[in-house]
């Protein structure tokens, strides 16, 4: 690196840096990070109106959804990875009035980690799973019937 170079970059950060005091020091500027963060949400918490309270408990909800999913996610990978199990498949239709999202939605309700769910562009909704289900899945509200498409021995992609 030549010595303009180191020049360019010297006066470049002090740039920066002059523009970092600025925006820190303009009127109604607020601190974020995660200490901040955190306190805001306790605060929110403590002084929520009934509204904000719903919202929070649908957003602690939606998290706990996300994190139960995220972990049935990983063991369905690692089980996909083992040639020794069989995965039954079925494709599965819905009734009129329900809607494939709807009814994935319905089945990992309903089978939870038991089952791998995956839908096509088309609107095609497959189910796989280690366990033969088939009486089963005919119970989910919203499928109006599925067909058996074989045992698959070798391990799935996601």
């Amino acid at each position: 690196m030549q010595l303009s170079e180191k020049h360019r970059d010297l006066e470049a950060a002090k740039s920066e840096l002059e523009k970092a005091v600025q925006a820190v020091l303009t009127k109604g500027y607020q601190v974020e990070n995660p200490v901040t963060g955190a306190r805001g949400r306790i605060k929110l918490e403590e002084h929520a109106t009934p509204d904000q309270r719903v919202i929070l408990d649908e957003v602690a909800a939606l998290r706990s959804r996300v994190d139960q999913l995220s972990k049935s996610t990983r063991r369905l990978q690692q089980k996909s990875r083992d040639p020794n199990v069989e995965w039954y498949r079925f494709e599965v239709f819905p009734e009129r009035t329900t809607t494939v999202e709807a009814l994935a939605n319905r089945l990992i309700d309903y089978f939870g980690t038991r089952i791998i769910v995956t839908s096509t562009a088309a609107g095609t909704l497959f189910v796989r799973s280690s366990e033969q289900i088939s009486d089963e899945i005919n119970e989910v509200p919203g499928v109006t019937r599925t067909v058996a498409l074989g045992v698959e021995v070798s391990p799935s992609k996601f």
